[in-house]
């Protein structure tokens, strides 16, 4: 039958990268395998209010809020942080943006290859740079975008991207976030935030990876362990926390 071949095709393709996640991520699936909806709920409304926070003024750096490119706008996230910090006293620029979603699914729409390229730009290039987060040692995926202004003058933006999950931490590559929806419901429903840093023109990867390692470590204590930090949930929920009402004596 059609659909008994569809969906064997549809296994066959998600079995490897279902296995391959298993080994980097069992955690995810493993130690938390009772998180009920209020619990859910619970950690993305302390994932918007431990962000909502984010300072204006990091260091020698100061911030305004920019708008996200249109085309994000079709997801609505469940917390934005978006501005562009200018170094006070000096030269230099750098657009954040912390995304948040619900659901992993959603993040699809925010990912800078299909936002930046919705807005016009060509992608023509992306490496990885070595960057330090919170003390530990990660990379950041780095795209290259081009585009002709209305005058006919060729400009260029580069950007810097990770993806932090709840227990799992820092992943650096678009493809280990299709893993991730492909392991469990309750993961994908937890959500994920992007850390993204968009600079103007084509700074060399060095000064990327030390802009960014330097920027970041501007953060407040703790920014990326919030997101993935999840000890606050491990116990157990109520009936009437979990939507159910208790049973009567």
């Amino acid at each position: 039958m059609k659909v008994k071949r569809s969906l064997n095709i549809r296994i066959n393709r998600i079995a490897p990268a279902l296995s391959l996640l298993v080994l980097l991520v069992p955690a995810v699936v493993i130690t938390n395998p009772g998180l009920s909806g209020a619990q859910i709920r619970t950690y993305h409304e302390s994932v918007a209010a431990h962000l909502s926070g984010f300072p204006y003024r990091l260091g020698s750096w100061a911030g305004v809020d920019v708008a996200l490119p249109t085309e994000e706008n079709a997801v609505e996230p469940n917390i934005v942080v978006s501005r562009r910090y200018s170094r006070i006293g000096g030269s230099g620029a750098v657009n954040l943006g912390l995304i948040h979603c619900k659901d992993v699914r959603d993040m699809h729409a925010h990912r800078p290859q299909r936002a930046f390229q919705a807005g016009g730009w060509s992608r023509y290039e992306t490496l990885t740079v070595p960057v330090s987060i919170e003390g530990r040692r990660a990379e950041m995926e780095v795209f290259r975008f081009r585009r002709m202004d209305r005058q006919g003058i060729e400009e260029f933006r580069t950007v810097a991207s990770i993806f932090v999950l709840p227990e799992q931490g820092v992943i650096t590559h678009l493809g280990e976030l299709n893993q991730v929806e492909s392991v469990s419901m309750r993961t994908t429903l937890l959500g994920v935030a992007q850390v993204r840093l968009e600079f103007d023109g084509r700074p060399g990867l060095q000064e990327v990876s030390e802009l960014a390692t330097e920027f970041m470590g501007l953060f407040p204590e703790g920014t990326i362990q919030g997101i993935v930090d999840l000890s606050e949930l491990d116990q157990p929920p109520t009936p009437e926390e979990d939507g159910r009402e208790a049973d009567q004596p």
